[in-house]
């Protein structure tokens, strides 16, 4: 009697394969993300609730491809409760996102003398995120998970228009909780 595959060695295979298949493909530039746009956050708590938002978020990010389809997030981001003054918070963002549709950079293919390199135009995407935030007004530290949405429009060879979804729930000190939406509109610039 044959004895069965474990699962866990034919999915660790089915993924060197599709990484190894995918090296012919330029795993992307590193990008460095400047970005502005909305927040909502909500905290609960065992005494009360609240909520926060406005038109006042500022990110930065560093992104770096991993595989021409995944890629590596860092970044920061602040809010302000107005535009640039008022209640504010902050807080560290790490992540990974998929690119399902497209790479996440160009494509180069060569041969005899010739190279070309192959970018598409739009390029949809979405990630995985672990945050971490802090707010001035109730001096408490929220951490959690969060699910990305995003879409990159190619505008030259150096420089993309970044849009971007998040979702986030928190948790903080004492059994708060809080969940945040934020959407932001930026530059993105390849290096």
């Amino acid at each position: 009697m044959a004895k069965r595959p474990d699962p866990f060695r034919i999915a660790l295979f089915t993924l060197a394969g599709l990484v190894l298949s995918s090296a012919n493909a330029r795993a992307g530039a590193n990008k460095f993300d400047l970005g502005f746009g909305f927040y909502s956050f909500t905290a609960k708590t065992s005494t009360g609730s609240g909520s926060n938002s406005g038109l006042g978020l500022y990110s930065l990010n560093f992104r770096r491809a991993i595989t021409p389809r995944f890629e590596l997030a860092l970044g920061y981001t602040v809010y302000f409760s107005k535009l640039v003054s008022g209640d504010s918070g902050s807080g560290l963002d790490l992540g990974m996102n998929f690119y399902p549709l497209t790479f996440s950079g160009p494509v180069e293919a060569s041969g005899e003398g010739t190279k070309i390199e192959l970018e598409q135009l739009w390029r949809p995407y979405i990630g995985a995120t672990f945050n971490q935030r802090n707010f001035q007004s109730v001096q408490t530290t929220y951490t959690g998970f969060g699910v990305a949405v995003g879409l990159e429009r190619v505008l030259n060879e150096t420089m993309n228009l970044n849009a971007l979804f998040r979702y986030l729930k928190l948790n903080g000190a004492r059994g708060s909780t809080g969940s945040e939406m934020n959407t932001s509109v930026g530059i993105s610039l390849k290096f």
